[in-house]
């Protein structure tokens, strides 16, 4: 049986008015993420519809003034092929989908900070899971992502991009307290660095870093020039050249009385205490020293702490370290500010036991494990906050009374 002819003449879009309404919906496509597609149904449908709205079908994405009517883009092959060559290139650089754990978010957080991606249309998420992927990120790329990336097709000369490096980290460096950023791209504009000559000291440049949770201060330093520019067509121009940067010791809390730091030292971080000098009676662990010895931040200002604070629960027995008597016993001083001072027999060292319930009394012969009395339940800190604890402290004043107790005469009673 013959096959029935087929008509080659097209139909109309005047003959099928639907045919119009559907190649509108379908250019809509382009700004919904799906350009390539649209742009293939849009040289299917062209011989079918009006030619009044084939006349309004716009090249998008390409080039300037490659915006013209569909019908006269057919002699404009480069700018089809531009179009063509960015819709796949979009199309594959977007990503739909659900991503229901923090895993699939912050490997896909990752692709488009590495360059592969533009877009992710994320479905089924909830902000924790977001919040918990992202931070998954963030430690990747401070792991193993490198700062700065170079794309060696680009075509660049290799003295140009060193140039244009050089240049880039003296921009950075110059605006570092305004966060601007700086991009190699730009830094290819400018006149490259070249070596310096005829340099002459202007200033020194300081980091700093704390160490030891509060107790070591080192700085970072570095030497800061003004140069000229030994390229002779640049006019000798002036510029900035950085010395090294080297890292020294600048203070250290000393086991006594010392000077202050000249910067404020961190929040100290709490940490287990071991008990090593037995104030505590039959502790098996588990609490914590809430302040060290020495120089400390309290409410933002210096503050120098002349013993070390334990932080003991109300009613916990508190015993004696050492051999000696008891020399003055408080037991009505508020806010939980009562203590016993007891004098070392080998010495004028007095050992104090404050914020505690006394049990003993003034002249009481004591040795290692004597009961002196209870954490207090009605302890403040410093900062006038309710902080029940244990405050225990070592003084050597020269008179060996312990009304004549300091910090210019404490020292650390103890190491933790």
């Amino acid at each position: 049986m013959p096959a029935p002819e087929i008509d080659e003449e097209p139909i109309k879009g005047q003959d099928i008015p639907e045919i119009d309404e559907i190649f509108r919906r379908l250019l809509s496509l382009g700004d919904f993420g799906a350009p390539a597609i649209a742009r293939r149904f849009r040289s299917v449908f062209e011989p079918f519809v009006s030619k009044s709205l084939v006349e309004l079908a716009r090249c998008t994405g390409g080039p300037p003034g490659c915006f013209t009517p569909f019908s006269e883009r057919l002699e404009l092959i480069p700018c089809r092929q531009l179009n063509a060559l960015l819709e796949i290139r979009s199309e594959r650089r977007r990503v739909t989908g659900v991503f229901d754990s923090p895993e699939s978010v912050a490997s896909i957080l990752i692709e488009m900070d590495e360059g592969s991606l533009d877009v992710i249309e994320m479905r089924g998420l909830s902000d924790e899971t977001y919040s918990q992927g992202e931070q998954i990120a963030e430690e990747f790329r401070s792991a193993f992502c490198p700062m700065l990336r170079i794309n060696d097709r680009s075509g660049i000369d290799p003295a140009q991009l060193a140039s244009a490096l050089r240049s880039a980290a003296d921009d950075i460096e110059a605006n570092l307290h305004t966060r601007r950023g700086v991009s190699v791209k730009t830094a290819l504009s400018v006149s490259p660095m070249v070596k310096p000559v005829d340099c002459k000291y202007q200033s020194t440049e300081y980091n700093h870093t704390w160490e030891s949770n509060g107790n070591v201060l080192k700085k970072w330093r570095r030497s800061v020039y003004r140069c000229r520019d030994d390229d002779a067509c640049c006019s000798n121009a002036i510029i900035t050249h950085y010395g090294d940067w080297e890292l020294t010791e600048q203070w250290q809390q000393s086991d006594t009385y010392s000077k202050a730091p000249d910067i404020l030292p961190p929040e100290f971080e709490r940490q287990p205490w071991n008990n090593k000098c037995a104030v505590l009676q039959n502790y098996t662990g588990g609490f914590l020293m809430t302040s060290d010895y020495g120089w400390r931040r309290l409410n933002g200002k210096f503050d120098f702490h002349g013993g070390i604070d334990i932080g003991a629960p109300a009613g916990y027995p508190v015993i004696s370290d050492v051999y000696g008597q008891v020399v003055h016993v408080d037991s009505t001083g508020g806010k939980g500010n009562t203590y016993v001072v007891v004098k070392l027999v080998n010495g004028d060292s007095l050992s104090t036991y404050m914020h505690i319930v006394p049990a003993v009394s003034k002249f009481q012969d004591v040795v290692p494990g004597t009961v002196l009395g209870t954490v207090s339940p009605h302890t403040v800190n410093a900062a006038g906050q309710p902080a029940i604890h244990l405050h225990f402290a070592r003084h050597s004043p020269g008179s060996g009374k312990w009304e004549d107790r300091s910090d210019q005469n404490s020292s650390k009673p103890c190491d933790n």
